[in-house]
């Protein structure tokens, strides 16, 4: 589903928009998961998708954040090499508050793990996917260490991260227009007494 794509984008621009493609998502995911419980990828998808849910609802945090989190671990034990999944649990870590054991320095071993996964080639695949069908994610990796670095003020790392994710998709206008000339501006800055 691209809806997890989607939310975020509109949570500045419109909310209402936001969360009807958050809850289109989850529908998605139920109908996916109702075929095969253990679809790994739609586990996480659900997931992030249930982290993403509590901006439309904050008092909602206490139930779905957990709920989100079982998700999550649940994806991890049943697909444990596949790649998607433990970048999708990095996404969750890095917006998950570091109150709630979230924050860059948790995300990032799980987004590393990830991009590890990727270059090893892992096709690990779920019961409804083959290693010929859908394969996404291998310029996520990079980009959502690079969120991670400039989370953390290291914009050498996070301009390092974005140029790794152009690397693999010259075409990602996400990190060629914004993420990438963010982090440039950030580590010029930081160089200035």
């Amino acid at each position: 589903t691209a809806d997890w794509r989607a939310v975020p984008l509109l949570n500045g621009k419109d909310l209402k928009l936001g969360e009807r493609y958050a809850k289109d998502g989850l529908a998605q995911c139920d109908q996916a998961l109702a075929i095969d419980g253990k679809f790994a990828e739609v586990l996480a998808l659900k997931g992030i998708l249930l982290g993403m849910s509590i901006t439309y609802d904050p008092a909602s945090a206490m139930t779905l954040g957990p709920q989100s989190g079982a998700n999550i671990q649940t994806a991890l034990a049943v697909a444990p090499r596949n790649p998607r999944v433990w970048l999708l649990a990095g996404i969750t870590a890095l917006s998950r508050p570091v109150q709630f054991g979230g924050g860059p320095e948790a995300a990032e071993p799980l987004l590393a793990h990830s991009l590890e996964l990727f270059a090893a080639g892992s096709t690990a695949t779920d019961s409804l996917t083959t290693a010929a069908s859908l394969d996404w994610g291998r310029d996520d990796a990079p980009l959502w260490l690079g969120r991670a670095a400039m989370a953390r003020k290291d914009y050498a790392a996070a301009r390092d991260r974005f140029q790794a994710a152009l690397a693999v998709n010259p075409e990602n206008g996400w990190v060629r227009s914004a993420l990438l000339p963010e982090a440039e501006k950030a580590l010029a800055g930081a160089a200035r007494p």
